[in-house]
Order: structure tokens, then C-alpha cells, then sequence
């Protein structure tokens, strides 16, 4: 029996490297700073783990004397299996679908024990992602940045190397706090009372008791508020604002859009005057009743209980639209130079505008949509749950006019995706594809379901990338790898193992029942038979 490869020599396989696709499970690595997680770490040496024992003795049984994209190092099945994948990256297995290490060319690598824990680096976008039983815990590093989640508690810090940066966490919904971007701590317990800096689009929260005393800040816009939301007061450049909700409230802007706003026992009547040059005008609402508005010479709109009935009408580019809904939201139309739309829903609806086209009938179930980005143009086909089919494609005149729908389509899509639930997935791009069978998940494929669940009930799999094509059930009990140059490399653990290379000096082959009770190999002109592992016969010349 031959001695087990060495992990040096395993790193010293040369295998052609081979491009990058949306399926790969690399993601980051470098040094993550502490957090909730990784507190507290101790240095001492281990004794050999149950794994560590299982993996040297099934090396010592299974083990090849060297490995590339058509020889693992070693191969158990679904039990264990060192190797390369298909992309000639470093690639491990373990436990069936449970263990999963890969480490490309570039130094991108993955290791998972799914669902449990999952840790990835990208050398090339300088980022570490850990997750912890996803959507349970997460820990995040990108370039100085680092983000942590673990259930409703979360901590960022804006620049890892500098003690002194800008950072906050949470518990929701009781504690904040932080250092803000002007380099001032803070500190929160709701409802008590505190102070949070940048949170939910305002620069500055404070509260005392709440809602007993609270008021929040946006640049120079501030607001005091009592016995939130009834006494409220807001000052600020050319804009004021205050009230006792419900009863009476007012808000005045004196900037470019210059408006007076008023509510006399809120929701039932609302009043704004419109003074901005070219857009003077009046709007009121006597709820649930009537409606009106008047802006300019041409924006008209009449509501009728509403927000059930409202009809609208007005100019955009100097072109005239209409607008109506009769009663919302069943029945809503739009007819215009840049929009055209009727929903009749749930039952049909469409909608055109200049950069996309979509209808829907049964809604939530059935719905197309056509998508036109700048650099190509994305269609896609929902028959929720059961399918879900979307491409990209370029286009055939990319630039041609100021309308992207006018710049032409071609037949040959650069990415695809479909799902029929719960019985298969696939996905393509570029010169890469994966065929999955099972594929439970039924809402639209994440990448967080897929490379922390997707293993888990995938059990057949079909890759390919360029000539190169793998064929896995369940996670490597049958495996089966070939190429259109004639390599060849079958496995069915551990039953039967056969393997062919074609080089242009040298070609081999083998097959083995029963790792060796019987087998045969060819290399060049010289051939073996083996019996019982250790009975060896050897004839032919060798091509040397």
C-alpha cells in the first residue's frame, strides 16, 4: 500500500486555473476584530480529534499519489472527499452535505459546517463574512469596516484600526449607543431616556420618558415634541411646523417648493396653499367626503371618498397624462408620454414605462416583467411557488437612441436562473452552470438560502464549466467528472472507481471493484492487474 499524500504536496498541485462564476462560495479573509462572538480564545495543544483520526485512516485506505482535476486525494463518498471541484480549486467534503472547505487560486475560500456556521474571505474584495445558523447571527468585515447581528442585536464599527472611530450597536428595542460622525458618544434605554445619533434618517434623537418628552434633529431642522404625538414644534431655515394632534396642526416651507400645510381635527380636514413660482395652487381634503387640488395651469385632481376615487390630470415634458383610481386599489389607470398603466386587480394588470415593462394576472402568483438597465436588458416569468424563470441578455444596439426599449434584443441570454419548486434549480452564467435537485425553498433563490441550506437538500447535482462537466448524488456517494478531450474520472463509493487521462505523451487508465479486491491499470503501454489489494500482475512495455 502507498503511503497517504502529504498536506505540503497537496498544495504544491498544479491545476489550470479556470474563471470565476456567480456560483462560487467564496466571499472573504483576514484577522475579524472581536466581537460578541470570538471574546474569548485560549492557545494550547490539542489532542488528535475524532475527525483528524477518521481522516488518517481513511487516507491510509483511499488515498491517490497525487491529485488534479480527474484524481482526488481522497475519496469516501459522502463520507469524506480532498480534491479539486471542477474549477481546479482546492475542495473538501464531509459527513454527507454537513462539511464544506474550498480555496480557489486567487486565495478566496470558504469553510462551512452547514447550517450551522459558515465562513467565507474574498483576497480580492478585502472581506470576511461569517454566519452563524443564518438568518440567526452574522459577523462582516469589509476593508476597515466591521458588522455584527446575532437575533435583534447588532454593532458596527466604521474603521477597525482606529480605536478612536465612529461605531454604534443596538438591542432592539432598548439600548443604543455609539461614537457619532462628530466624534461624540452616546447613549440610550428605551423608553427611558437618551440620546441616539444618525438613526432612522435623522441626525439626532433624545428622549426623557418616553413619549412623556422626545425630539429629533435633521441638519437645522429641529423638533420638540410633548405627550408624543400631541404637542410638537418644529423650527428651522425657512421651515416651521407645530400642532396638537389631532386637533390643529400647520407646516410652512419657504424654499424653492413653497407650501402652507394645515389639519383641523385630523384626518377629516387638510388644506395646503402652494406659492412656488410657476406651481401656485391650493389642495384640500374634507375626509372622508371630498377632495380637490389645483397646481399651475394644467395639474388638476378631484377625489370622491376618498382615498377610494380620485381622478388627476397635468403635463409632464410638456405632454398631457391622466391618472385615476375608481375605487383604489382595485381599479388604476395611468395614460402618458412616460408611463401607461391598468390594474385590474388582483385579477390582470400592466404597466409600460421607459425602463420597464411588466403585467401580472392572479396577483401575487402570476407576473412578467421586463427590465432595462443600462449595460443589458433582464426578463422574468414568477408561477409562485412552483416556477420562477429569469435571464439577462445585451443588447443588439446598445446606445442607439435615448430609449433603451429602441436599442434591440438578442436571442442568446448571458445569465439565467430557474426554479421549479420543490424539484430543481439552475443557474448560468458566462461559462458556468449548476443543475440542483432537490430545490425546497420555495420564495425567489437568495444567495443566503443557498450557500448555508442549498447543500443540505440538494441530492443531485450537475455542474459545468467550459468543457468540464461533474455529475453528484448524494454529495459524492456517485460522482461522476469528464471533459470533451476524453478525461474521464467514475465513482460509485465504494463499490466501483474508474479513471481516464489522455495527455499528449502519455494516456492512462484504471478501474477498481472495491478499492483493489480487483483491478486494473494502464499507463502508456505498461499494464496491472490487482487481486485481494496486495496481488499484483504486471505486463506490456512500458512507453518509456
Amino acid at each position: 500500500l502507498k503511503s497517504p499524500p502529504a498536506v505540503e504536496r497537496h498544495s504544491r498541485n498544479k491545476s489550470p486555473s479556470s474563471p470565476l462564476s456567480m456560483f462560487n462560495l467564496f466571499s472573504v479573509e483576514r484577522q475579524s476584530p472581536p466581537s460578541i462572538f470570538n471574546l474569548f480564545s485560549v492557545e494550547r495543544q490539542s489532542p488528535p480529534s475524532l475527525l483528524s483520526m477518521l481522516i488518517l485512516a481513511l487516507s491510509l485506505l483511499v488515498s491517490s499519489t497525487s491529485a488534479n482535476i480527474y484524481t482526488p486525494n481522497i475519496d469516501a463518498g459522502p463520507v469524506l472527499y480532498t480534491g479539486t471541484d471542477i474549477e481546479s480549486n482546492q475542495y473538501k467534503t464531509a459527513i454527507g452535505p454537513f462539511y464544506e472547505s474550498r480555496k480557489s487560486t486567487n486565495g478566496n475560500s470558504v469553510v462551512a459546517i452547514h447550517p450551522f456556521y459558515r465562513r467565507s474571505k474574498s483576497e480580492l474584495d478585502d472581506r470576511i463574512l461569517i454566519e452563524y445558523l443564518w438568518p440567526i447571527g452574522m459577523h462582516k468585515t469589509y476593508h476597515e469596516q466591521s458588522y455584527w447581528r446575532f437575533l435583534l442585536a447588532y454593532g458596527m464599527n466604521f474603521d477597525i484600526n482606529d480605536p478612536q472611530s465612529r461605531y454604534r450597536y443596538s438591542i432592539f428595542p432598548l439600548i443604543y449607543g455609539g461614537r457619532s460622525v462628530n466624534d461624540k458618544n452616546y447613549f440610550a434605554f428605551f423608553p427611558f431616556g437618551g440620546t441616539i445619533y444618525e438613526i432612522l434618517g435623522q441626525d439626532k434623537v433624545s428622549f426623557i420618558l418616553f413619549p412623556l418628552f422626545f425630539t429629533h434633529q435633521v441638519k437645522d431642522v429641529k423638533t420638540k415634541t410633548y405627550l408624543w404625538p400631541i404637542f410638537s414644534k418644529t423650527t428651522g431655515k425657512k421651515v416651521q411646523r407645530g400642532g396638537v394632534f389631532p386637533f390643529y396642526g400647520y407646516s410652512k416651507k419657504d424654499q424653492l417648493n413653497q407650501w402652507t400645510k394645515r389639519y383641523v381635527l385630523w384626518p377629516f380636514w387638510n388644506h395646503t396653499t402652494y406659492k412656488a413660482p410657476g406651481f401656485e395652487g391650493y389642495a384640500y381634503i374634507l375626509f372622508p367626503i371630498y377632495g380637490r387640488a389645483k397646481v399651475g395651469e394644467h395639474s388638476r385632481s378631484l377625489m370622491i371618498i376618498p382615498p377610494f376615487f380620485r381622478f388627476s390630470k397635468g403635463q409632464h415634458r410638456r405632454q398631457e397624462y391622466k391618472e385615476g383610481m375608481c375605487p383604489w386599489p382595485f381599479i388604476r389607470y395611468v395614460s402618458g408620454p412616460q408611463e401607461k398603466k391598468l390594474y385590474i386587480w388582483p385579477l390582470w394588470g400592466y404597466r409600460n414605462r421607459e425602463i420597464e415593462k411588466k403585467w401580472f394576472a392572479a396577483w401575487p402568483i402570476i407576473s412578467r416583467k421586463k427590465l432595462y438597465r443600462r449595460e443589458y436588458y433582464a426578463k422574468r416569468l414568477l408561477v409562485l411557488p412552483f416556477y420562477q424563470n429569469e435571464a439577462k441578455y445585451r443588447y443588439a444596439e446598445q446606445g442607439k437612441t435615448k430609449n433603451r426599449q429602441e436599442w434591440g434584443e438578442t436571442d442568446k441570454a448571458i445569465a439565467r436562473s430557474l426554479k421549479l419548486w420543490p424539484i430543481m434549480n439552475y443557474r448560468r452564467e458566462n461559462n458556468a452552470s449548476h443543475l440542483g435537485v432537490l430545490s425546497l425553498w420555495p420564495f425567489r433563490s437568495t444567495g443566503n438560502v443557498e450557500r448555508n441550506y442549498g447543500r443540505l437538500w440538494t441530492i443531485y447535482s450537475h455542474d459545468k464549466v467550459n468543457d468540464t462537466k461533474e455529475d453528484t448524488i448524494l454529495w459524492g456517494l456517485f460522482r461522476w467528472r469528464r471533459d470533451t478531450d476524453g478525461n474521464k474520472d467514475l465513482r460509485l463509493f465504494p463499490l466501483y472507481s474508474s479513471n481516464k487521462q489522455i495527455s499528449e505523451d502519455n494516456d492512462s487508465c484504471k478501474w477498481n471493484i472495491l478499492y483493489g479486491l480487483c483491478g486494473y491499470k494502464r499507463e502508456g503501454l505498461q499494464k496491472q492487474i490487482k487481486l485481494l489489494y496486495f496481488i499484483k500482475f504486471k505486463y506490456g512495455k512500458n512507453i518509456n
